[in-house]
């Protein structure tokens, strides 16, 4: 059995543990996803080598939700495009965009803008506490 086979046995394992939710939590549940219905978020981060990675998630009719990305990089033809479009300059870049569908266009709800300055002591996404010790 390979790892990913055991780490996909251990998480229904959990899951099968879990308890079902309250008819409250049901209804607040449905509720949130009914609220993020016709929005999406845009994430854009440049990275140390000037690459660009954008993580895009929408969320449409009936709670469907949709997940796409890209890294764009230096050498790229879109490159440019991508960097003006999230208006990115030095690495640590990062933007997010929240959008909400009106009349069938995306309409730009907020944008966020951070910078990070010390891209060193920077944890890699999704990484836990003892992965990055080692």
């Amino acid at each position: 059995m390979t790892e990913d086979n055991r780490s996909l046995d251990r998480l229904l394992a959990w899951a099968e543990q879990q308890p079902e939710p309250s008819p409250e939590e049901t209804t607040a549940f449905a509720e949130r996803l009914k609220a993020m219905e016709g929005s999406m978020a845009e994430a854009a981060h440049m990275l140390e080598n000037g690459d660009i990675a954008v993580q895009i998630t929408s969320f449409t009719e009936g709670g469907m939700r949709g997940d796409g990305g890209f890294i764009a990089h230096p050498e790229d033809k879109d490159y440019i495009e991508t960097k003006q479009k999230y208006r990115l300059v030095n690495p640590g870049d990062r933007r997010v965009i929240l959008l909400r569908l009106i009349d069938n266009q995306w309409v730009v709800q907020s944008e966020q803008f951070e910078q990070e300055t010390d891209l060193s002591t920077r944890k890699p996404e999704g990484a836990r506490e003892e992965e990055i010790e080692r």
